[in-house]
């Protein structure tokens, strides 16, 4: 077997391996709370007014994908944003993003599963998970939110939690409304 030849397997074998790795990660995502799929720019604006976001206060996204609302939070809301991510490959897509936009001293992305994180104090939450994750969430909210938070669900909402606000098949709740 020719030099070329090996070398040319093991890249390939490397290669497979890396996009297997990729598969595979996305597919462990789905199983822990929902499958990413992205938020445009457009929803994530209406997320943030919905909100009533004010720069310098802080966002918080759980299940923040590749970054949308945290870059555009960052960059047009002058906010300072936090994301959690369990997948590492859209952590690292963020923090490219991020600098990319030049919001990167602005956005901080973490890993790990959000169920069983401690949540920082936020003024705004954003959620875009599957119904199951947000009802497991809730008592967490409820627990570990400061009361003015103010928690932006899309398509699926948190049950029993009067919302405040509503822009389609967005909701805008207060931890005080449910106290």
């Amino acid at each position: 077997m020719s030099a070329f030849l090996i070398v040319f397997l093991l890249v390939l074998a490397g290669t497979l391996a890396a996009i297997g790795l990729v598969i595979a990660s996305f597919g462990v995502t789905a199983l822990w709370g929902a499958p990413f799929v992205g938020t445009p720019a457009t929803i994530v604006r209406r997320m943030l007014v919905l909100a009533e976001a004010k720069a310098g206060e802080t966002v918080m996204d759980l299940g923040s994908g590749t970054g949308a609302i945290l870059i555009l939070a960052a960059k047009e809301f002058q906010m300072k944003a936090i994301g959690y991510e369990i997948n590492p490959f859209l952590r690292v897509i963020t923090r490219l993003k991020a600098w990319h936009a030049g919001v990167a001293d602005r956005v901080e992305v973490r890993g790990g599963n959000i169920v069983g994180i401690t949540l920082p104090e936020a003024e705004v939450v954003t959620l875009f998970l599957l119904e199951p994750l947000v009802e497991r969430l809730r008592p967490k909210l409820i627990a570990e939110l400061p009361e003015t938070t103010r928690i932006i669900a899309r398509d699926f909402h948190l049950k029993h939690w009067p919302h405040y606000a509503e822009d389609g098949w967005l909701r805008a709740y207060r931890k005080q409304d449910v106290l």
